[in-house]
């Protein structure tokens, strides 16, 4: 029996708060203060392999979704069902890469203020307004994900808003700024992963009908 997208979401909450119960305790067992295991590796002054594992984590369940994404676009195109540039998977995928992308590198966080001299806040807009844009011009292709979606968007937006708003050294604070930014790459991994089977599921259905014929 299927489980219901709902109940699905809750596998989002329990793999959030696992790893920062898991940074926690690593942070006090190492010695290290949150920041280094939360920040990404590149701006930590630890070098320990360990610094920035959440970060790390948060890359992977991205990377993950770029795959899943781009992978039934790929499917797709070589079954030639649709038009590869025109799916909401393909648009997904490049927002997904995107997003990975500038969390790597930190491009929000240091390139723009620092080369551009353009505050962070300004890039962050552009690509939430981007992603944004996406799921409102495909939204009818991916409305039976947008469950996962809609929460994904959320936990970004109130992430970024506790980063701007509020002082980023106090314990409180980190971890509602990276836990909400984990919890939001989980919902988001499960929509392209919802919204990748559906459109594999879709194109296995069309090419039964087709043979059928």
């Amino acid at each position: 029996m299927a489980v219901p997208p709902i109940g699905r979401l809750s596998l989002s909450v329990v793999v959030t708060l696992l790893s920062l119960v898991l940074v926690l305790l690593g942070s006090r067992g190492a010695g290290l203060s949150l920041a280094d295991l939360t920040d990404d590796p590149s701006l930590s002054n630890s070098r320990e392999w360990f610094a920035g594992g959440l970060s790390t984590f948060g890359f992977i369940l991205m990377a993950a979704s770029c795959g899943v994404a781009f992978f039934s676009v790929s499917l797709r195109k070589f079954f030639v069902v649709g038009r590869r540039r025109s799916s909401a998977s393909f648009w997904i995928g490049t927002c997904s890469s995107v997003l990975l992308i500038d969390d790597a590198y930190m491009l929000h966080d240091s390139i723009f203020p620092t080369l551009l001299g353009i505050p962070e806040v300004v890039p962050q807009v552009l690509i939430g307004s981007g992603v944004a844009g996406v799921l409102f011009l495909f939204r009818k292709a991916i409305a039976e994900s947008f469950v996962f979606a809609i929460p994904a968007v959320i936990c970004w937006t109130l992430s970024v808003l506790i980063d701007v708003g509020l002082d980023d050294s106090g314990l409180v604070v980190l971890l509602l700024e990276d836990g909400f930014k984990l919890l939001g790459i989980c919902f988001w991994l499960q929509f392209c992963w919802d919204m990748a089977k559906r459109s594999v599921g879709q194109m296995i259905n069309q090419k039964k009908a087709a043979l059928g014929t």
